[in-house]
């Protein structure tokens, strides 16, 4: 039987918090959670590893997948520059092994170059991951066993969209103010009497 209080809320939020604790407080912690539990070649799509390969081939002083580490790691601890990025990874042993940079580090202008060249391949990355992500939570379903409760979970899922506004014209105060002042030229030029 299925009951309903032994359901709890997924908290998108407390996740969230939790990490950004871990983040924070214990960053060799998440770079070794990470670590174990993310590869990011998985996600880089065939064309992005084409274009990044095509001058040099396999010649290629840097890994993709360790530029795109770095570059992660970037935003994940909020470092500003490239140039900070560079510093931290001097200094740190296990960012160095988490991007695979065993035997040097990139200079701050080969980041800002690879960002800028590779653009539109970082946005597909990022494309890349979201269905990825998608494909992990249908797999994580699809395991369940048949009679367990939270199979039945996706039927119950609920989104709450109160706070979401479309971007439309309708919902634009100027536009009702528009509107309301065309009635009531469209009035005074029939000569109706205003409602």
């Amino acid at each position: 039987m299925f009951c309903l209080n032994k359901i709890k809320q997924l908290n998108i939020f407390e996740q969230q918090s939790e990490l950004n604790h871990m983040i924070s407080k214990q960053p060799i912690g998440f770079i070794n959670l990470l670590g174990d539990n993310f590869d990011i070649d998985t996600f880089i799509p065939n064309s992005f590893k084409e274009h990044y390969y095509a001058d040099l081939g396999k010649d290629r002083k840097y890994e993709l997948s360790s530029i795109l580490s770095a570059l992660l790691i970037m935003q994940i601890f909020h470092i500003p520059t490239t140039v900070l990025l560079t510093i931290f990874l001097v200094f740190s042993i296990e960012l160095r092994e988490f991007c695979c940079f065993y035997e040097s580090i990139p200079d701050q202008s080969f980041f800002s170059r690879f960002k800028t060249t590779f653009e539109s391949d970082i946005a597909n990355l990022f494309d890349s991951m979201a269905l990825k992500v998608i494909d992990v939570c249908e797999d994580i379903y699809n395991n369940l066993p048949e009679h367990s409760p939270d199979k039945n979970l996706n039927s119950m899922l609920i989104y709450d969209t109160s706070g979401l506004k479309t971007r439309v014209k309708e919902n634009n105060p100027k536009t009702l103010t528009t509107e309301i002042k065309k009635q009531k030229v469209y009035a005074k030029a029939t000569n109706k009497k205003k409602s």
